[in-house]
């Protein structure tokens, strides 16, 4: 091999070397350089200077082959050195380019002055050689990004209303009897006995008869509370009612708490009808318990519709008038898919098909999200005459103390309001639990 061709290759190895140097320090860092094409320009190099080595070993090198494997080598490295691949979308600009290794290698974000800079640059050349996405993203840039190009035009569109998440309650209030007091504590009369009474003869003797004892119902007030906090700025500048809004929320959430504790509360809060004890003998009438019927289907489900007529009739006529259903959504649902033995809907089709309002035997359905789903030994279903069964006491209603001194520069919102809640008739409702074998 001439001296000349050793020299030229000696060129070649170290422009390689320079390259895969390149390739080194940008690695995992170029996401806005072609790296397949530094790729195939390096792989074209290479496997010229394969060619080489087998031109070399057989002491047959081509002084032209050699030259055009340099000037490969020679445009390859003039690419790295612009800190793109190619000719398309290659910036020029050398403070971009220094800003944009300062990017690559620490994260340091590029300006938007000289992005903006950059992206007139560009289009000043009419984007010649750019790729589609290149174009788009260099008109993004120019037109919105940055503010003086227009940018301060485009302005955010909000809507109108508030997607708001629903949270389930227990409507209790609409059926149940609700009063109000000016005391801590409410007591109700019960009369739930009777006098003695019997038929005589005309000449039969007639003792005294024995009255019957009188009962105290007394429903004690428990206090919920909340108390939410906003910067007075905050308030000043949030764009809309915000005091109207927090307001809400809290109230709102107050009063999910006392729904469920008209359904499950152990007695702490409101008592809930379904924590009272049940009859000793279903038909026999005890003080303080509500009657239980279980369920005659199958473990665990609510699939036999008698249970159903079993539970309605179980009430006592005086009561049916104003007689509702109370049950889960879903376990209504269970109710919905009953069927007779010809696999036909018991459920009037009507009802499942045209909405009209949910109805059970005759009577209304009110859904309350509070009453436990169908399961072993739940207590899924209740039926009676709610304005007689239940009684809800309130004190006043729900007050708000703003108070913006305790922990300026916050104000606070305290949220209080006085309830409670018990059984004041009962033999006005029914419980259907479920059966467990």
């Amino acid at each position: 091999m001439s001296e000349e061709n050793k020299d030229l290759l000696a060129k070649v190895a170290e422009g390689i070397k320079s390259v895969q140097t390149r390739l080194d320090t940008y690695e995992g860092k170029m996401n806005a350089v072609d790296v397949s094409a530094i790729e195939n320009a390096t792989k074209s190099a290479t496997d010229a200077l394969e060619k080489i080595q087998a031109v070399e070993n057989k002491a047959a090198t081509d002084e032209k082959k050699v030259k055009e494997l340099l000037e490969q080598v020679e445009t390859l490295e003039k690419e790295m050195a612009k800190g793109g691949g190619g000719d398309a979308g290659v910036v020029e600009n050398a403070e971009y380019k220094e800003a944009y290794k300062l990017y690559l290698r620490k994260g340091i974000a590029i300006g938007d002055d000289l992005n903006t800079e950059v992206c007139r640059g560009i289009l000043a050349k009419g984007l010649h050689g750019a790729t589609d996405n290149e174009k788009e993203m260099f008109v993004k840039d120019l037109v919105s990004a940055s503010g003086p190009d227009g940018g301060y035009h485009i302005q955010t569109d909000r809507a109108n209303f508030t997607s708001q998440r629903v949270f389930e309650t227990s409507q209790i209030r609409a059926i149940a009897n609700v009063v109000t007091t000016t005391s801590n504590e409410f007591e109700i009369v019960l009369d739930d006995d009777e006098f003695v009474a019997t038929a005589v003869g005309e000449t039969t003797a007639r003792p005294k008869t024995a009255t019957s004892e009188i009962g105290l119902i007394k429903i004690p007030l428990h206090e919920y509370y909340a108390n939410p906090r906003a910067t007075q700025r905050m308030l000043d500048d949030a764009g809309f009612d915000l005091e109207t809004w927090i307001d809400k929320k809290a109230s709102d959430k107050i009063g999910r708490n006392e729904n469920s504790d008209f359904v499950v509360g152990p007695g702490t809060s409101a008592k809930g009808f379904l924590a009272y004890d049940a009859w000793s003998v279903a038909g026999v009438y005890e003080r303080n318990k509500v009657e239980q019927r279980t369920a005659t289907g199958t473990a665990g489900a609510l699939d036999n519709g008698d249970d159903l007529i079993d539970l309605q009739t179980d009430l006592l006529e005086d009561y049916q008038a104003n007689a509702v259903f109370g049950m889960h959504r879903k376990t209504f649902g269970s109710v919905m898919k009953l069927k007779d033995d010809n696999g036909q809907y018991i459920l009037q089709t009507r009802f499942l098909n045209e909405g009209f309002k949910k109805m059970l035997l005759g009577q209304p359905v009110q859904l309350m999200a509070d009453m436990p789903v169908v399961a072993n030994n739940s207590l899924s279903v209740v039926y009676g005459d709610f304005s007689e069964f239940y009684t809800i006491v309130d004190r006043f209603g729900i007050r708000v103390l703003r108070d913006p001194y305790t922990s300026k520069p916050y104000v606070h919102f305290y949220t209080t309001k006085r309830t409670g809640g018990a059984v004041t008739n009962f033999q006005a409702g029914k419980i259907l639990k479920i059966n467990a074998s």
